[in-house]
This record gives structure tokens, sequence and C-alpha cells, in this order.
């Protein structure tokens, strides 16, 4: 407004100084005419004398004005500066805008790109999404399936334990014939002496008498007939047997936990080598328990060996074939507890089959509970050992690499939570 108002001032004031060069002029001209006329003359004087009047009062205003104006140009000269400082930030930013436009080409171009590949793929992401959805159905059907034979295979064992009681009665029964039969033979004896004596001399040599005296003999009958502790026979299989379904059951829970709670596989690993352990104390109470005459710490160890084995093995065919691996390790497990040479002798086997139980961990797991229990020879508790600790390494070995190549991620450490 003060800016304004000098402006007006000083239009003002050269208006006030045109006229006054106009009424000069006049003046001027009156002077020239001062010659020939005087009215004339006295009437300029009287226009002269306006103008002055007029003039002092156009100095006054201006003289009141000149502090308005001062002031107006002081904030002239203030904004003057700071559009000259805004200019040259308009002018750097340009200057950035032209070095970065390059980089910003680029960037536009590399998100169409990204673009043309994202809309190419999207019809494989669709057929992806598609083959996962069947995928789930089919894991799920199979996790329905498998859950439904579980009710089965207990069965199974529990008639198989049916069976190892009525194996157990059976022995009592055949031990009590055994019992018998040594009692009817030394009776035959003593009929047999009795009717010799009744008999007619006969000179016969003594070989010939002792033939018709005594035609069997009871320690014959007794080492024949007799048979082991079905326990010590059936034991070894059913302890393998147990320790491979247990690694089953253990794999399928920890399978069902990885697909639907954030597990690594780390973590996964570190809880499959601590249930071993109390599989192993498990497993030789109850030896001590029914009072089966074997070395427990022993026991525990080769027990602990085992089962970690078993835990790898069925970790193996499920990286390996997922949900059918765990049918699969159903299936291994039913042919195990046949071939491993314990119920049926590997003697009766064809040769497809022996060659076949010799690639089974089970087969070897029975042997080594076979030394333990029946004392025989340790080298073959050993010799067991040493090959289901190969089995181990190779099905571990092969298993890592496995999840690592289809399930990266979960090879990473997941952090704890608090």
């Amino acid at each position: 407004m003060a800016t304004s108002g000098a402006l007006q001032a000083i239009d003002k004031f050269s208006t006030q100084v045109g006229q006054i060069a106009t009424q000069l002029d006049g003046a001027v001209a009156g002077a020239d005419q001062l010659a020939t006329s005087a009215q004339q003359l006295s009437a300029g004087a009287m226009q002269v004398q306006t103008g002055l009047v007029t003039l002092s009062g156009g100095q006054q205003q201006l003289a009141a004005k000149m502090p308005s104006l001062y002031t107006g140009l002081g904030q002239a000269n203030v904004a003057v500066a700071q559009l000259a400082t805004g200019a040259g930030r308009v002018a750097t930013g340009n200057q950035q805008l032209v070095n970065q436009t390059p980089t910003l080409v680029s960037g536009v171009s590399q998100l169409s790109d990204g673009l043309n590949k994202l809309q190419a793929n999207t019809p494989a992401l669709s057929n992806g999404a598609q083959q996962l959805a069947g995928g789930a159905g089919q894991l799920s059907d199979g996790v329905n399936t498998l859950a439904g034979k579980v009710s089965t295979l207990l069965e199974a064992l529990n008639t198989v334990g049916a069976g190892a009681q009525q194996l157990a009665t059976g022995d009592d029964q055949l031990n009590d014939g055994v019992k018998t039969a040594t009692t009817g033979t030394k009776t035959l004896n003593d009929a047999l002496q009795v009717g010799v004596k009744q008999l007619q001399p006969i000179h016969l040599g003594e070989k010939t008498i002792n033939h018709f005296v005594s035609p069997v003999a009871s320690k014959q009958v007794d080492r024949q007939l007799t048979v082991a502790d079905y326990k010590a026979v059936f034991g070894p299989a059913l302890l393998a047997f147990a320790l491979f379904i247990g690694a089953l059951l253990i794999q399928m829970n920890e399978r069902r936990r990885r697909m639907t709670a954030d597990v690594s596989a780390i973590a996964s690993l570190r809880t499959l080598f601590i249930l071993p352990v109390l599989q192993a104390i498990l497993m030789t109470g109850v030896i001590a328990i029914f009072k089966i005459d074997a070395n427990l710490f022993a026991t525990f160890l080769f027990t602990f060996i085992v089962a970690t084995v078993f835990m790898l093995v069925t970790l193996l065919l499920d990286v390996l074939f997922g949900t059918v691996g765990l049918l699969i390790s159903v299936i291994i497990a039913m042919a195990q507890i046949v071939l491993s040479g314990q119920i049926v002798p590997s003697e009766f086997l064809n040769a497809t089959l022996a060659t076949i139980a010799k690639f089974l961990p089970t087969t070897y797991a029975a042997q080594g509970y076979d030394a333990l229990i029946n004392h025989t020879p340790y080298m073959s508790v050993w010799a067991a050992t040493i090959t289901l600790v190969v089995f181990g390494i190779i099905g571990g070995v092969v298993a890592v690499l496995g999840m690592k190549r289809s399930f990266p991620v979960m090879m990473q450490p997941q952090p704890e939570v608090e």
C-alpha cells in the first residue's frame, strides 16, 4: 500500500510538473505578448501566481509522502533480495532435476519391463496357484486316509500282542507236554524192563537187550522238544517294529507342524534328535519291567541309535516323496517285520526277499536286539550298530540336501519368541 501511494504521488507530481511547464510556457508566451497587451500580462501574472500556489501545495504533499516512499523502497529492496534467493534455489532444483532425469528414465524403463514380465507370467502364476490348491486337496485327502489307516495299524498291533500272548500260553502248554512225554517215556522203560524179566532167557548180547529196553532216550526228547521263551524269540522284532512305528508317527506330527506353523527345518531336526532319547528311556524301562535278561545300559545306547536312524529314514522318505513317502513308510514297516528274520527264519525266504532284507534297517535293529536279549556274541551288536549308523548318515545327508533345495526358507533359523 505504501508503494502504491508513493507511485500515485510521483504520478501526481509529474502531472503537476507538466502543468507547471505548460504554465511556464504560457508565462513565456505572456511575456512575449506583454509588449502588446498589458491586460494579457496581468492575466498571465495572475495565472502564474495561481500556478505557484498549486505548486507549493503539491510540494507539501510530496514532502508528506516521502517517508512512505522511502519505506516502500526498502521493502521492495528486501523483496527483490528474497526473489533473487528464490530464483537461485529454483535454478539449483532445475539443475538437480536435469541431472536425475536419466535415472528417472531408467527407473521408468525398468518398471515397464517388470510390468511386462509380470503380465507375461500371470498365466503361469495362475496355473501354479491352481496346482497348489489341487496339491493341498490331495495332501488333505492323503492325511485323512493315513489317519484312517492308523487305527487299522493299531488294531493289527493289538492282534500281534494277543497272538504273542497266545504263543506264550502255548509255550507253557508245550513245556507241560514235554514233561508228560518224559514221564510216559520213563513209564514205558519201566514196563519194558518188567516185560524183559517175564520173557524166557534169550542168549543175546547186551546191545540187543538195551535196544529193546531203551528204544527212546528221554534226554534226546528234552533236547529236541524244549523251545526258548517266546519273549526272546519275538521280542527283538517287536522292539524294532515299535521304534519304526514311533518314528513314523512322530514324523507325521512334525510334517503337520511344519505345514501349519512357522517352524524352521533346523528346529524340526533338533526335535527329531531329542525324541529318540525319550524313546530309548521308555524302551529300556519296558525291558526292565518285563524282566528281560539284557544289559540295560547297552540296550539304552542301542535303542537311541536305532530310534535316531529310524527318524532320519522316515524324514528322508518324507522329503523325497511327501505324504506318499509316509505311506511308503507304513508299507516298509509291515514288510520289515516279516523280512527281519525273527518271525520267519531267513532260511525260509527266497533269494529275492533275502536280498531285500539286507537293505532294510529293521533287519539290523532286530539282529542287535537279538544279540542283547539272547546273549549271542556282541560282535553282532557292533556289526548291526555300524550298519545302522551308515543308514542314518546316508538318510540324514540326503534329507538335509533335499530340504535345502525344496525349502530354502525353512533352513534359516527363526527368531525365538520371547
